[in-house]
Parts: structure tokens; sequence; C-alpha cells
């Protein structure tokens, strides 16, 4: 038990952490009655008006990712993910990718 103490592990993940997300940028806060407006306007991620509760999660980072792409119109931002959902929701994103083929990707990086 002393070997693991002396190895500090917890300040040695934040401090790998901490370099790893240095340039990291937060996305801004949205309001929950843009996402409810959504929800009741059946825009995506939402179907059909009061069905899909279950994409609160992921539609209020979604509108983040769109204020910030509002905000910052020349910053790159990599969504992946292979839910349909998102790919509607970014449709009309200038610049922004889809169908992102991630091995062609990693050799591009």
């Amino acid at each position: 038990m002393e070997r693991i103490a002396d190895m500090n592990i917890e300040k040695r993940l934040a401090d790998s952490f901490a370099v790893l997300y240095k340039d990291a940028v937060a996305l801004p806060y949205v309001s929950a009655e843009e996402v409810f407006a959504d929800y009741f306007q059946a825009k995506a991620p939402f179907a059909e008006a009061g069905k899909k509760k279950s994409e609160f999660p992921d539609a209020f980072i979604i509108k983040s990712v769109l204020h910030y792409c509002d905000e910052m119109p020349n910053a790159n931002v990599l969504v992946v993910s292979d839910d349909p959902d998102w790919t509607k929701s970014f449709k009309d994103i200038e610049g922004m990718k889809r169908n992102v083929d991630l091995e062609e990707l990693e050799k591009n990086i």
C-alpha cells in the first residue's frame, strides 16, 4: 500500500489530463428553452413532437456545438458519431464533415 501511495497516481493522472486537454474549449451553456423549442418543433435530434425524450442529453450537446460554430465560424470541429440524429443536426453546418473514415482521418493527422 505504501508503494501505491508513493506512486501518487492521482496527481500523475491529473497532470496527464491537464497536458492532453490544455487547448480544449468548454462549450457554451444553452438554455433549456431552446432545447424544448426544438423538441416541440420536432427538430433534430428529436423525430416528432413529443417523441424521443431520451434525446435530451444529446440535444443539449448538439445545441452547444451549434452555438460554438456560430461564435467561432473558422474553428475546426470534429464530431465523431454514427447517430443519424447527430448527422441531421449538423447537416447545414458549413465545413462539418460527415461519414468520415476514421482510419483515413488518422493518417492525415
